[in-house]
């Protein structure tokens, strides 16, 4: 994780601001979204139709063996 990662997940942390990664290999959906956001966050009313069929964004694309990719990720801050 790079330090500015680093320092800006602390400072969210600190400040009781829910930061989620969305990697760049994310699909677009909604439901994909909404599913991420309801894991992280179950208090945050999401409508079901949304939810109904979709998975929380995947921390790993591609891997083998348990590798994880994580370089060139594209940052998305939901704040609630």
């Amino acid at each position: 994780m790079q330090a500015r990662d680093k320092e800006k997940k602390e400072l969210c942390a600190g400040a009781g601001i829910t930061l989620l990664d969305v990697p760049y290999w994310w699909d677009g959906s909604h439901g994909s979204l909404a599913a991420t956001i309801h894991k992280a966050r179950p208090d945050i009313p999401i409508p079901q139709r949304f939810l109904v069929g979709a998975a929380p964004i995947s921390a790993t694309k591609g891997t083998a063996g348990g590798e994880k990719r994580t370089r060139n990720k594209k940052k998305l801050t939901v704040h609630y």
